[in-house]
């Protein structure tokens, strides 16, 4: 799931990235300088997609093993921790303009795929000791007694 997250991301987004002029034409109503504000809002933003598609699989995985506070957890953190203090902090003290809005996407997907990346790394090692290693073995019989 992983794997297949990170190459559609990566795919797709080359493919936005790729048409990005073009695409902006269907949302600019005909004006230049909201066509280029698209242009640098969205370039930003598709650059975020292959740490938000390692994110989505993490998020899924933790829904799988029933790890729904650290699910929770990452979604606060997203919001709360990584992307309004940063929109804030561009806002206020750099002079990206509205580019500052796709910056903050991409910075927070970022940090987000870090941080799910980091939670995946600890959640597997624990389930890898507790369950496979030997030390609990999980055995699913295969026919009842």
């Amino acid at each position: 799931m992983l794997v297949v997250n990170i190459v559609l991301g990566a795919l797709i987004s080359g493919l936005e990235l790729w048409q990005l002029d073009f695409l902006a034409r269907f949302f600019d109503s005909g004006s230049a300088d909201f066509h280029r504000e698209i242009v640098q809002v969205y370039r930003y933003e598709a650059l975020g997609a292959v740490p938000l598609g390692v994110n989505a699989a993490v998020l899924a995985l933790l829904y799988g093993l029933g790890k729904t506070k650290l699910t929770l957890l990452l979604n606060f953190a997203r919001v709360f921790i990584f992307r309004i203090p940063v929109f804030w902090y561009l806002q206020n003290y750099t002079d990206l303009g509205p580019a500052s809005t796709g910056a903050v996407m991409l910075i927070s997907n970022l940090l987000s795929g870090i941080a799910a990346g980091i939670i995946c790394i600890i959640v597997i090692g624990r389930f890898r000791k507790e369950y496979i290693a030997g030390q609990g073995a999980f055995v699913v019989p295969l026919s009842a007694p």
